[in-house]
C-alpha cells in the first residue's frame, strides 16, 4: 500500500512541475529522492518528461526531439545531454 501512495505523491509532484516551470527542477528531484528512499520505480511516461543529468522539464524550448534509427532522440538544450528511447 505504500508504493501507491508514493507513485500518487510522484504524480502530483510532476503535475506541479508542470504547471510551475521555475520550481520543475526541484519538484523532479524530490520525486527522484522519494522514489529512490521507498524503492519504488517512476513509470516510464514520467522518465521521458525530464533531462536525466539537470532535471529540467522538456519542452519545446529547451529540447529538440529526432527519430533516428528506431530510437527517439532528445536533446537536452540546457546541458547538451540525448535522452533516447526506443520505438515500438
Amino acid at each position: 500500500m505504500e508504493e501507491k501512495a508514493v507513485l500518487k505523491d510522484i504524480l502530483n509532484l510532476f503535475n506541479e512541475a508542470k504547471k510551475n516551470p521555475k520550481m520543475a527542477k526541484r519538484y523532479i528531484q524530490l520525486a527522484k529522492k522519494m522514489a529512490m528512499k521507498t524503492n519504488a520505480k517512476i513509470p516510464k511516461e514520467l522518465k521521458r518528461l525530464y533531462c536525466h543529468k539537470c532535471l529540467s522539464l522538456f519542452n519545446s524550448k529547451n529540447s529538440e526531439t529526432r527519430i533516428k534509427n528506431g530510437f527517439k532522440v532528445v536533446k537536452c538544450l540546457e546541458c547538451g545531454s540525448y535522452n533516447r528511447t526506443k520505438i515500438c
